[in-house]
């Protein structure tokens, strides 16, 4: 009789992850605002918050699991996990939100933005690829302005707009995410995330519209990039040592990098819309 096949490594990953999270424990809520008060610039409690909220991850993912859908759980809670990054670095503590509010929903949006994406990008009418270039003008502006990520009420009174229809635009924003393995679509066969080095040593001719898109992400997504791609066409370095460098976690570096090339992508499908 032949020996029973191994347990497929996804499988492992999966139920290794499931135990850790019947473990997790819910933060205080005094912890997890002194957390939310450090986690830009404290790797350490910025890892705390992400672990502190992997069952919320998972009760989002699992709602938009189907048998016969493409990605797995194990997908769903990685693109979550995306959504969950991207709340913290838009969450304004002084606004007196509650973050699990805007976590479930940057959540949510990251994961559904994943299963609507498929096999290309969704083209919408005219008017709402306009509106949705307007956001991101006003996000830019403001976020200079600022000197931080604006919040959705402060887009929506800088867009003259009700707050529904600004969270109706991200969510539309979400779904514009293109694949970083598509070309740029300048003729070439490169995809996105192998030309990131190239153009962060080399920023003229062709490259210049990915300098721009470069140039739209956060500090700290430009510094990593630099980092990690290198600014003089070397070696890729390894994410460990960019997260020694920054002060980060290894996995913070690698959420971090899905986020900016992400937001590289969708950049490109804006423009080229």
């Amino acid at each position: 009789m032949a020996a029973p096949a191994a347990p497929a490594a996804p499988l492992f990953a999966q139920d290794q992850y499931l135990s850790e999270i019947r473990h997790t424990a819910p933060l205080a809520p005094d912890a997890e605002v002194l957390y939310l008060m450090v986690c830009r610039r404290d790797a350490d409690a910025r890892e705390r918050l992400v672990v502190a909220y992997q069952p919320l991850v998972l009760n989002v993912a699992r709602r938009y699991l189907r048998r016969d859908a493409a990605m797995d759980l194990m997908d769903l809670v990685q693109e979550g996990n995306i959504g969950l990054l991207t709340a913290l670095d838009q969450y304004d503590l002084s606004l007196g939100t509650a973050f699990s509010t805007l976590a479930f929903t940057c959540i949510r949006a990251a994961i559904t933005a994943a299963l609507w994406q498929g096999d290309g990008l969704i083209r919408l009418p005219d008017h709402k690829a306009r509106a949705l270039r307007r956001l991101d003008q006003i996000e830019a502006a403001l976020c200079v302005s600022l000197g931080r990520d604006p919040a959705v009420a402060e887009l929506a009174a800088a867009l003259a707009c009700k707050v529904a229809d600004v969270r109706e635009l991200m969510v539309l924003r979400a779904r514009q995410i293109c694949s970083l393995d598509a070309p740029l679509g300048d003729g070439t066969d490169t995809p996105i995330a192998d030309i990131v080095a190239e153009v962060l040593a080399r920023p003229q001719g062709k490259a210049a519209l990915l300098v721009d898109a470069i140039a739209s992400l956060s500090e700290m997504e430009q510094t990593l990039l630099r980092e990690r791609f290198g600014a003089d066409g070397g070696d890729v370095t390894p994410r460990r040592v960019v997260a020694e460098r920054m002060g980060l976690m290894p996995r913070d570096v690698e959420r971090l990098e899905q986020t900016a090339q992400r937001k590289i992508a969708r950049y490109l499908a804006y423009v080229a819309a």
